[in-house]
């Protein structure tokens, strides 16, 4: 165990890779685990707060805490940002998913109809956890099969034994240095009775939510869903949505939504550092900025969908099908909500019946809401599931939006790895398969321009370019060559998996312990779990050394919760200690090191140690008699290194 001295005023520990470093803040309390007797989490403490965009996040399908409403968790952060002020950039956002059940549409959602619920049993609250995590070794770890069952993340995190091994949670992936996870159907009893119109297409969600806390990644917040049909009937023409009320200004002022915009951009290819993104993105911001209070830009990307390469059953690539905004109190047809299932399912589905399903930029100040959908997929058959990954990613002006919305998709697209560990599948820049029967199969259409489609046979398997265009586009608009081919081409070099959600940061932080009970003032413990990590991405040990980080003279702005923090502006370095290898300030970690019981005669210390170590070894199981002058304390701490000495 390594532990730091006591620091006279300390409340942040962050640490060190050999790459540039980052800071870790852990300003604010981490959401505490919840308890059983309310399955809905009310009381505002699941908010994501290890980095600038401050959100909270309902069990139930909702981001966003309903400021100003008076709802129990609406003191919590909205979109607050950046992390430690009063302005907020969300009233509400959720999930809206629509088909036609039996002919008739559909549409479930989340905002402002709430009809998704989590079950009514004790398990269904909200979890959080973050890298590292006991059970949450993902790919390409070779240990992501932590039960070792053959099937590596089969077991996700919800309280519940999903691979019926009698073990709960202990195999599933955690992502990011803070994510949340949850469940929820649309067809819970309380919501039926709720909303007497609502229509349940019986879908199962699963809900995962992602943050990053290193100044490269802190200004975004990433969400996976998991729609599945536990329904009889075929789901089909189904569209998922993402709604958004994106509300900018401070919430101490008043109609801040009066004063909004809202669009839409298509961003073909962004030629950053790392290599070149495309992204869809809606956004909102506060057209005239409160007189530089409220400058940020808020987007909703849409990064990734279930596709099939065929176009059978879903579409054949990613993309946003439909864009839509809307203000005003006045009936849809003439620009406001839609008030009905009938009216949200002719908004999600305007692709295939609207002339341009795309609006036009909303420039006039107004209090606008908007929706993004993908579709349509042909059918949804009862016990299939089908993926949807979104974002928000803020940023100072549409510049600095983009260039976070940039890291928010390079962090989704993750990285690519032989995992069948077959050198000839992803090769020739084919990442995509596809198992026949199917038609009209396009191997390569970019860089195999005259070969025919094909038809591929049952049992037949073939790789395909399914992002030639994208690719395309990339090596046009960045000017790359073949030599570059590894930053813009996937299915190379024999890697043919992609893993999403993946970015190489520093190490997870350490379990860490305050005691304010010294006369010098703060002590701070922590363990050496960081130091035993490996980066999640290259599976090296990179671990760095630690930094302490202090704030002073903050006090938490009226109307906000106990999970906001002081601003990143206030945080001032303390001191640091870095390993000895020629990165970094090569300080050198030795003063670090907590040696304990330090104030005991040493010899004394030995035998009483050795004493507890052999009374362990012939009654394992029982807790040893306390030695005669020595306090509970002490032989607590005696007892466990005993117990570490025989393993």
């Amino acid at each position: 165990m390594r532990f730091c001295r006591c620091i006279s005023v300390c409340v942040a520990v962050s640490l060190l890779i050999a790459a540039p470093s980052a800071r870790a803040r852990i300003d604010t309390p981490q959401p505490k685990e919840q308890r059983p007797q309310q399955i809905r989490v009310l009381d505002g403490s699941t908010v994501h707060n290890v980095g600038e965009l401050q959100m909270h996040v309902g069990n139930w399908g909702i981001f966003g805490s309903w400021p100003g409403v008076g709802r129990s968790y609406s003191e919590a952060p909205s979109a607050q940002w950046p992390a430690g002020g009063t302005v907020e950039y969300l009233f509400v956002a959720g999930l809206w998913v629509g088909a036609l059940k039996n002919g008739v549409p559909a549409v479930s959602t989340s905002a402002y109809e709430d009809e998704f619920a989590p079950p009514q049993d004790m398990r269904d609250i909200m979890y959080n956890t973050a890298e590292g995590a006991r059970g949450g070794n993902r790919l390409p770890s070779p240990v992501a099969d932590d039960d070792r069952d053959g099937v590596p993340d089969e077991d996700w995190l919800n309280g519940y034994d999903d691979d019926g091994d009698g073990a709960v949670d202990e195999d599933f992936a955690a992502i990011s240095k803070q994510m949340f996870s949850c469940r929820y159907t649309d067809f819970e009893p309380s919501s039926i009775q709720r909303f007497t119109t609502h229509n349940p297409l019986r879908i199962h969600v699963r809900q995962e939510s992602y943050q990053w806390e290193e100044d490269r990644y802190d200004d975004f917040i990433g969400i996976e869903y998991h729609v599945t049909n536990v329904g009889n009937d075929v789901l089909t023409d189904l569209y998922v949505g993402f709604f958004a009320d994106a509300d900018a200004g401070d919430r101490n002022d008043e109609n801040i939504a009066d004063d909004d915009g809202t669009g839409f951009i298509r961003v073909p290819a962004r030629c950053a550092d790392l290599g070149p993104v495309s992204m869809d993105i809606a956004y909102t911001y506060d057209v005239d900025g409160d007189n530089g209070k409220t400058e940020g830009y808020l987007g909703v990307l849409f990064l990734g969908h279930t596709i099939d390469p065929n176009g059978e059953f879903a579409p054949r690539r990613v993309g946003v099908s439909t864009y839509a905004n809307f203000a005003g109190r006045g009936p849809y047809v003439e620009g406001g909500d839609p008030a009905n299932d009938f009216e949200r399912y002719d908004l999600l589905s305007r692709a295939t019946h609207a002339g341009n399903p795309i609006d036009r930029d909303a420039t006039i100040p107004r209090d606008y809401r908007m929706v993004l959908a993908a579709g349509p997929f042909a059918e949804l058959l009862p016990g299939s599931t089908l993926v949807f990954q979104t974002a928000f990613a803020i940023g100072t002006g549409m510049d600095g939006m983009l260039e976070n919305a940039t890291s928010a998709q390079f962090t989704f697209e993750g990285a690519w790895f032989n995992l069948d560990h077959d050198a000839l599948t992803g090769v020739g820049g084919r990442e995509t398969r596809v198992d026949g029967p199917a038609e009209g199969i396009s191997i390569d259409s970019c860089y195999q321009p005259g070969r025919v489609p094909e038809n591929v046979p049952r049992g037949r398997t073939v790789w395909i370019n399914n992002d030639c265009n994208t690719e395309r586009e990339f090596e046009r608009r960045c000017n790359y060559t073949e030599a570059d081919s590894a930053l813009f081409k996937t299915g190379i070099a024999g890697k043919e998996s992609q893993v999403f959600w993946m970015v190489g940061t520093a190490p997870p932080p350490p379990a860490m312990r305050l005691d304010a009970a010294s006369a010098a003032g703060v002590t701070v413990y922590w363990d050496n779990f960081s130091e035993t990590q490996p980066d999640v991405k290259t599976q090296k040990k990179d671990f760095e050394g630690y930094r302490v980080f202090r704030a002073d003279s903050w006090t938490r702005p009226i109307g906000s919760s106990a999970s906001n923090g002081p601003a990143s502006s206030m945080w001032k370095m303390l001191f640091q200690a870095d390993l000895r290898n020629a990165f970094g300030a090569d300080t050198g970690m030795d003063a670090f090191r907590y040696d304990p019981m330090s104030h005991m005669n040493p010899s004394r210390r030995h035998d009483l140690i050795e004493s507890i170590e052999q009374y362990l070894k012939e009654f394992p199981g029982k807790e040893p008699p306390c030695p005669q002058g020595v306090t509970k304390e002490e032989c607590d701490t005696l007892w466990a290194l005993a117990a570490w000495n025989v393993g």
